[in-house]
């Protein structure tokens, strides 16, 4: 006959399990991370001892302190299972992070590249503009020379013949 095991919360990071199983009482303090693997534990102790038609204590206390260190076995693997992954997720969003920056670098530079390019154009079209209107000039320049240079031949001209 299994009775259900009963939890006590001492405070936020200790907890108490007390389990009745046949004629043995289990009491079991432990923190709060191991949770539900204290039932397996007080299971697997409990079967042991159902098992067994222990007449050494030296016997018996030896198979217990095999099925807690089992247990604190399994415990410190899965830690460092956790402690890799959390080493992992860490290098990821490092990894994320840098990317994400240089992404945000790229977009900038394309963004500047952009803008003197359209400078580029801009200052294109203004230095065509600029040479025009320079030949323009230059052309008025030179008929209004070229005027006056044939009105006083012509004014010499006239001057001379009268």
């Amino acid at each position: 006959m299994n009775t259900p095991v009963i939890r006590i919360d001492y405070d936020s990071k200790v907890q108490f399990y007390c389990r009745t199983m046949t004629k043995n009482l289990y009491i079991v303090v432990s923190d709060n991370i191991y949770g539900s693997k204290i039932y397996d534990l007080i299971e697997k102790i409990n079967n042991f001892v159902e098992l067994q038609s222990i007449t050494n204590y030296n016997s018996y206390a030896k198979k217990f302190d095999e099925i807690i260190n089992t247990f604190a076995e399994q415990e410190n693997r899965i830690g460092k299972i956790q402690n890799q992954i959390k080493g992992v997720t860490t290098t990821m969003t490092d990894a994320i992070a840098v990317t994400i920056d240089r992404q945000n670098k790229i977009d900038n530079l394309e963004q500047k590249t952009n803008d003197l390019r359209d400078s580029a154009k801009s200052f294109e079209r203004g230095a065509v503009v600029l040479k025009r209107n320079t030949q323009w000039r230059n052309i008025k320049m030179a008929l209004i020379i070229a005027f006056i240079i044939i009105l006083v031949i012509v004014i010499i001209i006239l001057i001379a013949t009268q």
